[in-house]
């Protein structure tokens, strides 16, 4: 079966505000959709993105592509790797160790200020 990702129908909602967001792994993508309204996709990691070269034109045309990433070093790899495939594309740094966790110590509002949104 292959891999896709998570949650495309972010790209409708995002088209409208100008924005998307990438997070990975699928449950943070639904918190930052569905919990902090911001159209977010997940990915399964850096390994598969890199194996996607097609996935980062998906992204092309956004004003800002938001990279929310696990405080690990799996996730600052994948973030590297976004920010060299993807323009437009940063990182949002949370308080937290992943956007659930800051979600459930912080609340709503801190992701989406730590957005600048």
């Amino acid at each position: 079966m292959p891999t896709r990702i998570y949650n495309p129908m972010a790209f409708e909602a995002a088209e409208k505000l100008g924005y998307i967001g990438i997070s990975e792994g699928e449950f943070d993508a639904v918190i930052l959709t569905t919990e902090c309204g911001i159209p977010t996709v997940g990915v399964p990691g850096v390994d598969t993105w890199a194996k996607h070269k097609e996935w980062r034109l998906l992204f092309d045309g956004f004003e800002s592509v938001l990279i929310f990433r696990d405080q690990d070093e799996p996730g600052l790899k994948l973030a590297q790797r976004i920010m060299s495939d993807v323009n437009n594309a940063r990182v949002v740094n949370l308080p937290g160790k992943d956007p659930n966790e800051t979600f459930l110590k912080h609340g709503r509002e801190a992701i989406r200020h730590a957005a600048g949104l």
